[in-house]
């Protein structure tokens, strides 16, 4: 089996190049801690939550949260 990536990317230096990468993309992503609060996020993510989108995006995030928790199944 052929393995994408050599070895697991660790330590501050890879962070920030991970970093880098999902601040480049054109897509909002968030990342949340166990209690649902969002820890870290890109730019435009910032923005969507900024628009007029932002609570109907804080409420789907509830809702997938919830539903997390209640079927154990997460995404």
């Amino acid at each position: 089996m052929t393995r994408l990536l050599p070895q697991r990317v660790e330590g501050s230096s890879n962070d920030d190049a991970f970093r880098s990468l999902i601040d480049a993309l054109p897509v909002g992503l968030m990342w949340l801690d166990e209690a649902g609060d969002v820890t870290h996020w890109n730019d435009p993510a910032e923005a969507l939550m900024a628009s007029g989108a932002g609570p109907r995006i804080e409420q789907l995030i509830a809702r997938l949260l919830e539903a997390c928790r209640t079927t154990r199944t997460c995404i």
